[in-house]
């Protein structure tokens, strides 16, 4: 199972504990924005987190990139 997040955040909000429990049930790995909260996350869900470079804006370059960097995870 992958959870794919634009930022951090949510992991320690919305989502706070999810890929811990899941990780119970299946393989999960967690792909998100670099952010100096990271390795707290990391030690709490206990799960591979991937980094990949989102933006929030629109461009279409970058976003081919993100894409590309997605789809080289599978």
């Amino acid at each position: 199972m992958v959870i794919i997040v634009t930022v951090p955040l949510v992991l320690e909000t919305w989502l706070k504990g999810q890929p811990k429990f899941l990780s119970k049930y299946y393989d999960v790995e967690v792909i998100t924005s670099d952010a100096s909260s990271l390795e707290r996350v990391k030690n709490h869900e206990q799960v591979n987190i991937h980094i990949v470079d989102f933006t929030r804006k629109v461009n279409l370059l970058k976003d081919m990139k993100v894409l590309l960097n997605l789809i080289s995870f599978y």
